[in-house]
C-alpha cells in the first residue's frame, strides 16, 4: 500500500491474513500479487509462495483444486512469518539535497 503522507510503500499484512481460505493454486497466486514490491525488496518473503506454486505444477491439478495437506501446512507458517513485513517501508522518491554539475 502507498502512504501518501510519508510517500512510502508498505505491506499491509491484514489484507493477506483475511485472504485465508481454501488453498488453491489460484488463491496462492492472488495472495502473492497483493504484495506490492516494484523493486523486488520483499522477494525473500514472496519467493516461498512462488516456489509453492511452482511445485504444484507437478501435481497436474486445476487452478481451483484444493492443494494437498503438505502444501496446506506451509501456508500458515508463511503467514506467521510475513508479519515482519510490517516493519518494511520503501521510500518512493529519491531526495537529492545537492545536484552537482
Amino acid at each position: 500500500m502507498w502512504n501518501k503522507e510519508e510517500d512510502n510503500i508498505f505491506c499491509d499484512t491484514a489484507v493477506l491474513k483475511c485472504s485465508f481460505f481454501d488453498l488453491t493454486r489460484r488463491n496462492v497466486l492472488s495472495i502473492v500479487h497483493k504484495i506490492l514490491d516494484p523493486l523486488g525488496v520483499l522477494s525473500p518473503a514472496t519467493l516461498v509462495l512462488k516456489l509453492l506454486i511452482q511445485r504444484s505444477w507437478n501435481l497436474k491439478i486445476g487452478w481451483d483444486t484444493i492443494l494437498p495437506d503438505d502444501y496446506q501446512r506451509e501456508f500458515p507458517s508463511w503467514l506467521r512469518d510475513v508479519d515482519c513485513l510490517l516493519n518494511v517501508k520503501i521510500a518512493r522518491s529519491l531526495n537529492i539535497d545537492e545536484i552537482m554539475d
